[in-house]
Order: C-alpha cells, then structure tokens, then sequence
C-alpha cells in the first residue's frame, strides 16, 4: 500500500514537472520569436525581432555546469518576454542574435531565376538534367 502512494506521488509529481516543458514550444523565425505554452489554455507571445533591444540570460553556478539557464527579451514598446529554465540557452540567445542582426539589414535583391537549363551531375538512377523555370510559366 506504501509503495503504491510512493509511485502514485512520483507519477505526479512527473507530470507537474514534464507537462509544462512538454506543451511548450519556443520558436526564432527569420522575422519574429515565438513563445507558446499550455496544454489546455495556450498562451502565445510574439516579439518582432527588430523590436528586440536586449535579450539577458541568467545562468547560476548549475546551469553553467549543466547548460540551462533563463533568458528575458526587453522589446520596443512591448512586455518583456520571460522564458522559464531552458536547455541550451546560449544557442538561443545566439539564435536571437544572428535573427535581430538579419533583420535589421536591408533586403538585398533577389537573384534572377536563370530560364536556361543547367546541366548537373546526375545521381544514379536519376534524370541527367534539371531546369529552371519562372513560377507561373
């Protein structure tokens, strides 16, 4: 009977921990980051990443041996983002990074789509040739 309400609390105690890890999503986009969290009632923050003027991590002693940490995003006219303990938040903050810098450079031209076929390589048992073409001809 003990062992059952020992396994009984630790199953709970489990899913207290796993589930809201498990419903959280976060998510760096080539224009905004994304927060979503909640299994039955979603939340969802967005932040453009142009708007983003700091992003701070706080790290103690653990997470720097264990690589998990918090990270905050102060924006622009915005509510600051808090995320909860996350692995790895140093690729994320370096994520954030890369993205505000990619945002706030101006968009270069695109490059002509060519209308010629271009010989390739072929791979065995595939076609010896590819062409290009513009959308909609």
């Amino acid at each position: 009977m003990l062992a059952v309400a020992f396994l009984l609390g630790g199953v709970v105690l489990l899913l207290l921990v796993m589930v809201p890890i498990w419903t959280t999503e976060i998510g760096v986009t080539d224009q905004r980051f994304i927060f979503k969290r909640g299994l039955l009632w979603r939340a969802t923050q967005e932040l453009q990443l142009r708007a983003i003027e700091e992003v701070n991590l706080e790290q103690g002693l653990l997470g720097r041996l264990f690589d998990f940490g918090r990270l905050e995003l102060r924006g622009t006219g915005v509510d600051d983002i808090s995320l909860p303990s996350i692995a790895e938040p140093l690729e994320l903050r370096k994520a954030l990074q890369d993205g505000m810098a990619a945002a706030t450079q101006p968009v270069a031209a695109a490059a002509p789509i060519p209308t010629q076929p271009h010989h390739v390589e072929p791979a065995i048992g595939e076609i010896d040739h590819f062409v290009f073409r513009r959308p909609g001809r």
